[in-house]
């Protein structure tokens, strides 16, 4: 699969995200004390792993950071969310596996489900449902 890069919205010419998962900052100039400028060369971003297990990146926007998930970054530069579904489910359950084809919008009760009866994990009383 070729890996294709977009702009990251709200971050068009800092950062992009592509389709196999991958953050990126880009080439730019930057103000460092004042009048001085600096080059930041473009670099994959790597990504920190949270407790609950999903990949983050610390984006930067004229000296504002923000913690994003890598997931939602992927879901909302790739696919498209007509319903305006909240969630975004990893088909196989890995948190960290943030490919495209991976990724899907849902809502709150089908991400359960799909962790329920999919998946087969347990729900948040420590029991199974039946199939």
């Amino acid at each position: 699969m070729n890996e294709i890069w977009k702009d990251i919205k709200g971050y068009e010419g800092l950062y992009q995200v592509s389709n196999l998962g991958r953050v990126k900052s880009l080439d730019r100039m930057v103000k460092v004390y004042g009048k001085r400028k600096m080059k930041i060369d473009e670099k994959i971003l790597k990504p920190a792993i949270k407790r609950d297990g999903y990949c983050t990146v610390t984006l930067l926007n004229q000296g504002k950071r923000k913690y994003s998930r890598i997931h939602r970054l992927v879901a909302q530069q790739f696919i498209k969310n007509d319903y305006n579904k909240p969630e975004v489910n990893h088909k196989n359950g890995i948190k960290t596996d943030n490919r495209l084809e991976n990724l899907e919008w849902m809502t709150t009760q089908e991400n359960q489900n799909h962790s329920i009866y999919v998946l087969g994990k347990r729900g948040r009383l420590g029991y199974r449902k039946n199939k």
